[in-house]
């Protein structure tokens, strides 16, 4: 167990370490909050890491749980959630008033939600999008990195937007993610 604690941000790691001499045979637990990113950058300073301009993300909490057993990492749940945010300066006119993202297992599509505001008019999105692997495109149990995904490197995505009284749903892919 591990936790570091800095003012507006905690992180903390969990679980076990089976050969800690090697980065493998590892179940961990990882858990941060942060109230302003802003808050992290003295701890990416001290790791010698120059983070580029921060979104003006509000009460970020982050989860996810990796998995080891000594052969391919897993990234078997994840979740992330944002408070209330300005972002504005990204979007003119947007909003946030709340928004999560979160995959209960490596195979299964992730959940998202946002609400909000776009120049003062309600604002709702939901849907799913592809698996951990399809959003991280990263060498986890059953990717193919050649082909991150079987859609080609696109990501597959099922949403409904609702934009006060307009409402949007599609279904499709989109193009490939960026690396």
């Amino acid at each position: 167990y591990l936790r570091a604690t800095l003012p507006g941000a905690r992180f903390t790691v969990a679980g076990t370490l089976r050969q800690p001499w090697r980065p493998a045979g590892y179940d961990l637990l990882l858990d941060a909050t942060i109230a302003d990113p802003a808050a992290i950058v003295p701890l990416a300073d001290l790791a010698g890491v120059k983070l580029p301009g921060l979104p003006p993300l509000r009460r970020i909490v982050a989860a996810a749980h990796l998995v080891d057993p000594g052969g391919v990492p897993t990234l078997s749940a994840a979740s992330l959630r944002i408070g209330p945010s300005d972002l504005r300066a990204l979007v003119p006119g947007l909003q946030v008033d709340s928004a999560e993202i979160a995959a209960t297992a490596p195979g299964q599509p992730a959940q998202f939600t946002l609400r909000g505001s776009l120049d003062a008019t309600p604002l709702q999105a939901t849907g799913t999008l592809g698996t951990l692997a399809n959003i991280a495109g990263a060498n986890i149990a059953g990717a193919n990195t050649a082909a991150p995904n079987a859609a080609g490197g696109a990501l597959p995505i099922d949403a409904t937007l609702i934009l006060g009284d307009n409402r949007l749903a599609t279904r499709g892919t989109l193009g490939a993610p960026a690396t």
